[in-house]
């Protein structure tokens, strides 16, 4: 267990709803790889449609539907991911608001709270992302520890951005 003089900076934030729908938000609609996906699957729709469009084929028209298809299983998932999210940590915590907390070091990242405490060094972290209100480290394991943009206790935010540049991380 780190001292207090060692911790750099403290967050602490509520993990409820919201913050899940920003953190999936991420994770479904905004990582490069999963945007050329959707550009692709656009294309393929338009080009489907085209085509039956010029040669009156059912099959084109089949191909189309299923392209719809997989356009809305992707955002029922991310729908499902959220609600799926918050009923394992009400049944977790018993119905109780599950609060986090960070402590950034200059060894690496400790997350806790009343039901579990974990160590990340920083050559654990692999990717650092930022969306409207959080930070988002990236483990090796693909955990992702979200700290928040409001929730510093000790230290700022800009200042917690300047630590990850100084630590060599690209804030994407």
């Amino acid at each position: 267990m780190m001292e207090e003089k060692d911790i750099l900076f403290e967050n602490r934030y509520v993990r409820d709803e919201t913050c899940l729908k920003e953190t999936y938000r991420y994770l479904y609609y905004k990582r490069p790889k999963r945007i050329a996906l959707y550009a692709l699957i656009v294309f393929e729709m338009i080009l489907t449609l085209a085509m039956f469009t010029v040669y009156r084929k059912t099959e084109y028209l089949l191909f189309f539907l299923l392209f719809v298809f997989f356009s809305v299983v992707i955002v029922l998932g991310y729908f499902r991911g959220v609600k799926a999210s918050v009923r394992r940590q009400e049944e977790l915590t018993g119905g109780k608001p599950l609060v986090v907390n960070i402590e950034i070091r200059e060894d690496g990242v400790r997350v806790y709270n009343d039901q579990s405490d974990s160590d990340f060094p920083w050559s654990k972290i692999k990717k650092v992302r930022q969306t409207e209100n959080q930070i988002l480290l990236q483990t090796q394991a693909n955990l992702m520890l979200i700290i928040s943009k409001d929730g510093f206790t000790k230290g700022t935010f800009e200042g917690f951005k300047d630590l990850l540049r100084a630590k060599g991380y690209k804030i994407k």
